[in-house]
């Protein structure tokens, strides 16, 4: 009987470390869980980052892909803009070819050692272009109209008077003065008092 007595204290005691072992397991479960709840949170804030950055990225994606059309149309047109260019480059040279070529083969221009006097003296000078020019006649500058495309060799140049022009020989002198206020724009501007000193 003292035996089954000593059995049941170690049975009851072992039972006691058993019920400890399990209350330790039990707080530790309960810390782990805590931890895991911890950790739950955690990963959700990670994971709204997570979707904020991927949306965030999508836009930054998006943006990208219209700039590179935008640079791809700009890109385009530099080209084209380019190839016209170059054209208008090209011809432009011909042409400046074709004047030197003309003015190689053109008739040398003399220097007649004064004011030209006539459509003839212009020619003379190496005018070719038809249209009005101002000469000098007897006392006055004159504006003429020369007609240089004459058909017929050595056959004088045409010549028609137009009028006469006003050349002033001495310098004119002048003052104005503004004594009122004025703020139009595009419109002449009126003085109040002018003082013209002819010829000094």
């Amino acid at each position: 009987m003292e035996k089954m007595e000593n059995e049941w204290a170690e049975a009851k005691s072992s039972l006691t470390a058993v019920q400890a072992d399990l209350q330790g397991t039990k707080e530790s479960l309960g810390q782990t869980l805590n931890a895991l709840a911890e950790t739950k949170s955690s990963l959700e804030i990670v994971k709204t980052d997570l979707r904020g950055t991927a949306e965030t990225l999508t836009q930054t994606r998006n943006e990208l892909a219209e700039k590179q059309l935008l640079i791809e149309a700009v890109k385009t047109h530099l080209e084209d803009f380019s190839t016209d260019a170059m054209a208008k480059l090209l011809a432009l040279e011909g042409k400046i070819d074709g004047i030197a070529t003309t003015s190689t083969t053109a008739e040398v221009s003399t220097n007649i050692g004064r004011l030209p006097g006539s459509c003839e003296d212009l020619k003379l000078i190496g005018y070719t272009k038809s249209g009005l020019y101002s000469v000098m006649g007897s006392k006055q500058v004159q504006t003429v109209y020369c007609d240089f495309t004459t058909p017929a060799a050595g056959a004088p140049v045409f010549q028609k008077l137009i009028g006469y022009q006003d050349v002033k020989s001495n310098p004119v002198y002048f003052y104005v003065q503004k004594t009122q206020h004025y703020s139009s724009s595009f419109v002449p501007i009126p003085y109040e008092r002018t003082i013209i000193n002819s010829g000094g």
